[in-house]
């Protein structure tokens, strides 16, 4: 996401591919908000053996974290990165 939406999350997620989007969905419906925070504190030592193998093969590797005062900065500069790269420079500027 922009920097506004990591701004007003709890959670980002970096990624090239929609697939952990599709796990922390899946996540959610089962266990809550809570089961999702616990995933992704233990990112990605939880998943199972395939989806690890999976996601090994993202490049780049898909990022998964807690947002907090102290990384938010790194993560928006990560993020602002991978929409660029995957949107092109002008669009990836946009909010």
């Amino acid at each position: 996401g922009n920097a506004y939406a990591l701004r007003a999350a709890e959670i980002a997620c970096i990624s090239s591919h929609t697939f952990l989007l599709e796990i922390l969905a899946e996540v959610f419906c089962r266990e809550g908000k809570k089961g999702v925070l616990n995933l992704v504190k233990k990112w990605p030592n939880t998943l199972e053996r395939k989806m690890k193998e999976k996601i090994l093969t993202f490049k780049p590797s898909p990022q998964l974290e807690i947002i907090k005062e102290s990384n938010l900065t790194d993560l928006i500069k990560r993020s602002e990165k991978m929409r660029k790269e995957l949107r092109g420079e002008i669009v990836g500027k946009l909010g």
